[in-house]
């Protein structure tokens, strides 16, 4: 029977303790982990998964994410072969107050999928590190990958896009990129861009992928699209039309009239499409019209109760009327309304009598109403001339 000394009892406990420690660590690096059934939550609570994940994806570890997960922390690819699956769920990294990056440091064979119907938002960049070699992002079909900073991907990883790709800011792409999906790019797009749709317009994102509006930052669209907004008289009445080219989530028009441009009465509410892509006309006809100048505009309200103007237009039914001027005395900008002839060869004019025209910045809104830049006129009476009519104004 062999003999064993106090020298090599040492060298087996040694032994022992290595393959325990090699055996711990290699059951940590590459542990699955799924988010437990009912239980959406947050990544830093053991109750979501059923096996607590760290809080980088290390080496050949595996999380799958079956539930909506918020992580307040970033997310880091640390070593080659992990891997996160979305799967009937979705995953936030960090908030609008608490903006979290996604990075894939000096690895390879790291892989994100982003299933159909699932969604991964990332509050800040997604970062490669210059030695981060074939790792790869996938959003499959009916998937969503909404970034609000950066996407940097370099060094011959993957982007395959078969969803929906939102980078609030810029995009830069080194390798070919496949799919045959959608990637909107707020900022600037730089790289090879292979079988994906590049967009740098956020009108189709927001009519076509409404759920996701809200979860994109620099998705900001117009709710209503306005092509026209005119008025006419008809025997002593005016009728009063405009078109849309979109609307989205609007709910009615309210018209409004004004004598002076500054106090505005309802006449009439008028129902919205909700969400249309094809031009609609609408038309109202105002049978109460001031006997001189009368001022119309829209009112527009979405469904939650948020509303925008128009432009002002105005029609006269005494083309004698003089020009309306608001506000008066400025000290920077005054609004001139009326009729189109009313406002023909308009002239600004010290107290002296000089032309001082070529001092205001004179901006055409529409038919009926200028804007008046007075900024680089000293303070003090003026005279504004048309073919029809002289107003004073005054500038503070």
């Amino acid at each position: 029977m062999p003999v064993i000394n106090a020298k090599m009892k040492c060298m087996m406990r040694i032994l022992m303790v290595i393959t325990i420690v090699m055996s711990l660590t290699g059951s940590l690096l590459a542990q699955t982990c799924i988010t437990q059934s009912g239980n959406d939550g947050t990544w830093q609570s053991s109750s979501t998964w059923d096996v607590f994940p760290t809080q980088s994806i290390l080496n050949s570890g595996t999380v799958y994410i079956l539930h909506s997960i918020t992580k307040n922390s970033p997310l880091k690819f640390m070593q080659g072969n992990g891997s996160m699956v979305l799967n009937g769920g979705s995953l936030t990294i960090g908030s609008s107050n608490n903006p979290k990056n996604l990075r894939f440091f000096q690895n390879t064979n790291c892989s994100i999928q982003i299933g159909s119907g699932d969604t991964l938002i990332v509050t800040s960049h997604v970062l490669m590190d210059a030695n981060a070699w074939n790792n790869s992002i996938t959003i499959d079909n009916g998937g969503v990958m909404i970034i609000w900073g950066n996407l940097n991907e370099i060094n011959y990883n993957n982007l395959v896009v078969n969803g929906v790709l939102v980078v609030c800011g810029n995009l830069t792409i080194s390798n070919l990129n496949f799919g045959n999906g959608d990637i909107y790019v707020a900022g600037t797009a730089i790289g090879n861009y292979v079988g994906p749709t590049l967009h740098s317009n956020f009108d189709d994102l927001v009519i076509d992928y409404p759920l996701i509006n809200t979860s994109v930052p620099c998705a900001v669209v117009l709710p209503v699209e306005l092509i026209s907004f005119n008025a006419r008289i008809i025997n002593q009445t005016v009728e009063l039309s405009w078109l849309t080219k979109s609307e989205l989530n609007n709910d009615y028009f309210r018209l409004e009239r004004s004598k002076d441009a500054v106090v505005w009465q309802k006449i009439v509410d008028v129902n919205g499409a909700g969400n249309s892509q094809q031009a609609l006309e609408y038309m109202v006809i105002d049978e109460n019209p001031y006997s001189a100048i009368s001022y119309y505009r829209l009112k527009q309200f979405d469904f939650d109760g948020v509303f925008e103007f128009s432009n002002i237009i105005s029609v006269s039914l005494n083309n004698t009327e003089q020009l309306s001027l608001y506000p008066n005395p400025s000290s920077k900008i005054i609004s001139v309304v009326g009729c189109s002839s009313e406002l023909e060869g308009l002239a600004v004019y010290s107290l002296l009598g000089k032309n001082m025209t070529s001092e205001v910045n004179v901006y055409i809104e529409n038919e009926g109403l200028l804007q008046l830049d007075l900024n680089k006129l000293k303070s003090g009476v003026y005279f504004i001339k048309t073919k029809m009519s002289t107003r004073k104004i005054v500038k503070l």
